[in-house]
């Protein structure tokens, strides 16, 4: 379970960095 919780957090931050990511250039 601890692997997996920081896991699910670095793939959340790194999936709303994308979003930014994607609004600014638009």
């Amino acid at each position: 379970v601890r692997f997996i919780l920081p896991s699910l957090a670095f793939s959340l931050k790194s999936r709303i960095k994308h979003l930014k990511v994607t609004v600014e250039l638009r």
